[in-house]
């Protein structure tokens, strides 16, 4: 059994390091309430929620608003663990090219530093693989 310890938690949300990083720091990150893949959000997914305080990122953050906040904790855990989270790749594996049909978004620094393959399974706006930008842009059409 594989232990891969979680660089943050909260009442929402968990990130921990991919089992197969495409870089030095690549993070997982996922709501604890179930979503589907990132196809399946909608925009009420984006806009739903309330202020409250993340003591671990020292950030308000809005509940249940999975994109947003996926990209903030994605952001605080990269800076904790010594990235640069301005610099970083975040975004999600586009079906059918997920394997996990729970939303999860990758956090990737640095991106350059990844290896040929990585790259391509990595590619921002691909047919397998959308940055947070995209999506909500697509959140936002619909």
């Amino acid at each position: 059994r594989y232990e891969n310890p979680l660089f943050l938690q909260d009442d929402d949300f968990a990130a921990f390091r991919d089992l197969r990083p495409a870089a030095e720091h690549h993070y997982l990150v996922v709501p604890k309430r179930h979503v589907g893949n990132p196809k399946t959000l909608t925009t009420a997914d984006r806009d739903l929620g309330r202020e409250r305080k993340v003591e671990q990122c020292g950030y308000a953050q809005r509940r249940y608003r999975p994109v947003k906040n996926l990209l903030k904790v994605g952001k605080c855990v990269v800076g904790k663990q010594g990235g640069n989270p301005e610099a970083s790749r975040y975004g999600f594996h586009w079906p059918p090219f997920n394997t996990v049909q729970h939303l999860h978004m990758h956090a990737i620094y640095p991106p350059d530093r990844m290896g040929f393959f990585a790259r391509l399974a990595y590619r921002p706006d691909s047919l397998w693989f959308v940055t947070v930008d995209w999506l909500l842009n697509r959140l936002e059409s619909d």
